[in-house]
């Protein structure tokens, strides 16, 4: 039952990897006509697919989504998305704990809702006496020992916490960001908006690659890096709208389809600062400018 990582990295950084291949598998899936082929992809696919529902990992489950839903809507296959949404509620029957953390997501930290909370139990009071008020005062450690191990629960819970262990660890982890890591980032920003604080100035992670641009290279770096995006995605959307149906199409469209996911993966995610991603996937956008460069000199 434990969510799957994978060897050259954690969980994250291997559902990030799966949404921008099964985004482009996708895209290839479409182009080949021959039944070996197309079986061969799919069953590639599917297994990618259902790997990527074990890791758990929502937004990149999200991101793959979108991503082939947008390669299904580009090519002309818009029945195909009815398919998809088949494969993602074999996904969630196939992964619970995917199940229960986007439900989660949803009761806890959008609605404010969920299963019950942790309530600490009374503190026992000292044995001695307050010298200023004459009442008993009570005593922090005293409270705290063994109060938060009765039915399994963690020892670091805290009052207003789930109890249940998957809501505890939604909550945790988007709490981290909205009270840590995204202010973090945003002070480091208004410490000098226009150049940022320098690369790796605001600790490991954020969790959002554009707060993270911000407060690491400022306005300036931000609109460097965005330029870059603007640039390609522009030259792929201007190739896609003249529906040549070759293989730089198909491949093209996957490529506009996994930059989209990519986006969406940045959201929560520091996903171009994982090298693992990012070296793949700009490799990738390399291969996707040659080919314009090709068609065009044809």
């Amino acid at each position: 039952d434990a969510r799957v990582n994978s060897t050259f990295a954690g969980h994250y950084d291997l559902a990030a990897y799966l949404a921008l291949f099964l985004t482009i598998t996708a895209a290839m899936w479409l182009y080949f006509s021959s039944f070996f082929k197309k079986a061969v992809i799919s069953v590639i696919s599917l297994l990618g697919f259902l790997l990527l529902a074990m890791t758990a990992a929502r937004v990149s489950f999200a991101a793959a989504v979108a991503g082939i839903t947008s390669v299904f809507w580009l090519v002309g296959q818009k029945k195909l998305i009815l398919g998809l949404g088949a494969l993602v509620l074999l996904a969630f029957i196939i992964s619970p704990e995917l199940r229960h953390r986007t439900v989660a997501t949803f009761t806890v930290n959008f609605l404010g809702g969920g299963g019950p909370k942790y309530e600490a139990p009374p503190q026992m009071p000292d044995t001695f006496e307050s010298t200023v008020s004459g009442n008993e005062k009570f005593s922090v450690e005293n409270a705290a020992t063994g109060a938060a191990t009765p039915s399994g629960l963690p020892v670091d819970i805290v009052p207003g916490e789930p109890v249940n262990t998957t809501e505890l660890g939604v909550y945790r982890s988007f709490g981290i960001r909205l009270n840590e890591e995204w202010p973090r980032a945003i002070r480091a920003f208004e410490r000098n908006p226009l150049l940022g604080t320098g690369y790796s100035s605001i600790t490991i992670a954020t969790d959002n690659d554009y707060l993270r641009s911000l407060g690491e290279t400022g306005i300036v770096g931000t609109l460097a890096f965005a330029l870059i995006w603007i640039i390609i995605l522009k030259k792929f959307w201007a190739y896609l709208k003249l529906k040549k149906k070759t293989l730089g199409f198909y491949l093209i469209a996957g490529l506009f389809s996994a930059a989209i996911g990519m986006l969406l993966n940045a959201l929560f995610i520091d996903v171009f600062e994982s090298s693992k991603i990012s070296h793949l996937f700009w490799l990738s956008l390399g291969v996707g400018l040659a080919v314009l460069e090709m068609d065009k000199n044809e």
